[in-house]
């Protein structure tokens, strides 16, 4: 059970969220029978679990860089939008 635990982050890459949920489910379930699949279950939920709020804050940073570099490109050295969208979608 415990490697189900560690093997769910791939589920993440086909339903949302069930790299948390079912380590959370392991968890629950199985933490008073074995001392040992309660443990890989709870760090495993802490991985995913940290992975998935760096994941988020990465994302909005990148959006946001991106934005106001794009931004300051346009507005500041008046390079004509149909130059730069080619640049930054590469």
């Amino acid at each position: 059970m415990s490697l189900i635990a560690h093997l769910a982050a791939f589920g993440g890459t086909v339903f949302p969220f069930a790299n948390i949920i079912i380590p959370l489910v392991i968890f629950l379930v199985k933490k008073d029978e074995s001392p040992f699949v309660g443990f890989h279950a709870k760090e495993s939920l802490n991985f995913q679990i940290s992975i998935t709020i760096y994941a988020v804050v990465s994302a909005i940073l990148v959006l946001f860089v991106t934005l106001f570099t794009m931004k300051i490109w346009v507005s500041v050295l008046r390079v004509p939008r149909w130059i730069l969208l080619p640049i930054i979608t590469v």
